[in-house]
């Protein structure tokens, strides 16, 4: 049986395990599929993540960015007629879980008098040669969505996500509540409910790039930290 190391593609497979992604998809997507992604991810998280609060925060802003990346593509997709290689870009967005691991708790470092053999006293003189003492950060999770929109949308888009940024996590809150009964669904050219409560439980994390492409769309990626 062939390992890993020895597939043609082998750079990749390390370059994922250095990186610490979980898992990525690329491909069409529909309500059935963000079911199995989302499964995979509840299976994947117990075994990387202990805190039950962190995985339960981190599926649940899975949930809402691969539902926003379908009501975006199934949007763009039924508005248009394009050559098969365009809708099949279109119809592909890609997803990617993966894990930044804390950095190294660095301990502080003594050095003793070397003339004392003797046990340490209350009276000893002790040299301290590094006090840096980082206190252990929390794991963060990094899920990242990429799918196209159309360029008429893109910049309403971009002012209203820019709008939620600008927000105290009270304002937000708010801003979630009043939403409830008011959703502006995001096939509409909005961000509706889905990227205000992404807002929320990322704790306003959430950073944004809209890269044009030839035609008259651009591909929308979100970056979302989860801790």
């Amino acid at each position: 049986m062939e390992t890993p190391s020895s597939l043609p593609n082998a750079e990749i497979y390390h370059q994922l395990i250095q990186d610490h992604v979980l898992f990525t998809y690329n491909g069409e997507i529909d309500g059935e599929l963000i079911d199995m992604l989302v499964q995979l991810a509840e299976k994947i998280l117990k075994k990387s993540c202990s805190k039950l609060k962190a995985r339960k925060r981190i599926v649940n802003v899975l949930i809402e960015s691969l539902q926003n990346t379908f009501h975006y593509t199934n949007h763009l997709v039924n508005s248009l007629t394009q050559d098969s290689q365009t809708l099949k870009a279109i119809k592909s967005p890609f997803l990617i879980l993966y894990r930044e691991l804390p950095a190294p708790v660095v301990e502080a470092e003594v050095e003793i008098d070397a003339t004392s053999t003797q046990t340490i006293e209350a009276t000893s003189t002790i040299e301290v040669t590094e006090a840096v003492a980082v206190p252990e950060e929390e794991e963060n999770y990094w899920i990242l969505t990429g799918n196209w929109v159309d360029n008429a949308n893109a910049q309403r888009l971009k002012s209203r996500i820019e709008e939620l940024q600008d927000l105290s996590e009270d304002e937000l809150q708010e801003q979630y509540i009043k939403s409830l009964n008011k959703e502006i669904l995001p096939t509409a050219g909005g961000a509706g409910l889905g990227i205000i409560d992404i807002m929320r439980r990322a704790k306003r994390q959430v950073f944004f790039e809209f890269r044009e492409t030839e035609h008259d769309f651009s591909v929308f990626m979100l970056k979302i930290k989860v801790n």
